[in-house]
């Protein structure tokens, strides 16, 4: 709706007294009154014509001039909103992209899993079968085993291999605070145990020196060290020498399965063997075995 402002509405009031001048001269029969009145009034009103089109035409102009400020800036809300359009579909894409890698990824991860519990069951029966068959046969069967005296299994083993200790000038001797030990075994087995392992520091000592046994027992258990003073081996090739044919820096020619069938011999009752070296200060041995 059009305003007027206050010189427009003057302007018209101005108009309309000269208007009633002009009809008062009419009846006044005065010619020259309603000329000069006619005249004033017209005039008056093309002036007021005049601004009120000069207004229009700046209010025609402003409103192109907002119409052209609209055009540009909705060409400019279409173009950020390309813009965004463009980066949803990037990022779409992108995400698109990281799940398949990441499915890609859990389906390795589940095949690896797979396989490497296929393999760890593999390992398991194969490190189970390997035991067995280097497992030497017994005298007796399970349900028929008797007490035996481990010491003196372990001073039997000593002397069957006192000359290849004497040959080498290695003193082998046992400790233990009992006299005898008593242990349901069989006999054939432990003795196989004390010669391998004994055999085992004899060969791998390198040097004069002592291998000590010592044999006791606590609760329900019997605990074997055997320790010597050779020259050991490096943390890292410790944790294998109960592997088949594995042989450490010091290798010698052998068949590399003494201390294998050891730990056989030891799974076999339930019992634990594990060794501890320091390189250059000899090796340790330690077995525990159940009493019954």
């Amino acid at each position: 709706m059009h305003k007027y402002s206050k010189k427009d509405k003057f302007l018209l009031a101005v108009c309309t007294i000269f208007y009633l001048l002009c009809l008062l001269s009419l009846v006044m029969f005065n010619r020259i009154a309603i000329l000069l009145f006619l005249i004033l009034h017209s005039s008056l009103l093309l002036y007021f014509y005049y601004l009120q089109s000069i207004c229009d035409t700046e209010s025609a102009w402003e409103d192109t001039q907002e119409r052209e400020a609209l055009h540009v800036q909705h060409e400019e809300d279409l173009q950020q909103l390309g813009e965004l359009q463009d980066r949803l579909q990037l990022l779409n894409t992108t995400i698109a992209t990281q799940k398949t890698q990441l499915e890609t990824l859990t389906r390795d991860k589940l095949d690896l899993e797979a396989e490497l519990t296929l393999e760890k069951t593999s390992h398991e029966t194969s490190m189970a079968t390997s035991a067995n068959m280097f497992l030497p046969d017994a005298e007796q069967s399970v349900n028929d085993y008797a007490p035996i005296d481990i010491i003196a299994i372990a001073r039997d083993s000593i002397d069957e291999l006192s000359s290849y200790a004497k040959k080498e000038n290695i003193q082998v001797q046992i400790s233990s605070s009992s006299e005898s030990i008593l242990v349901k075994a069989d006999k054939t087995r432990i003795r196989i145990l004390f010669r391998n392992i004994i055999d085992n520091s004899i060969k791998y000592m390198q040097r004069a020196g002592s291998l000590v046994i010592t044999i006791s027992n606590v609760g329900t258990d019997i605990f074997i060290v055997c320790k010597d003073n050779g020259s050991g081996l490096a943390e890292e090739e410790t944790e294998h020498i109960f592997e088949l044919n594995y042989q450490g820096s010091n290798r010698i020619s052998g068949n590399g399965l003494g201390l294998t069938q050891a730990k056989s011999i030891v799974n076999s009752y339930g019992g634990t063997i594990y060794a501890k070296s320091t390189l250059g200060k000899g090796m340790a041995i330690y077995i525990q075995l159940p009493m019954d």
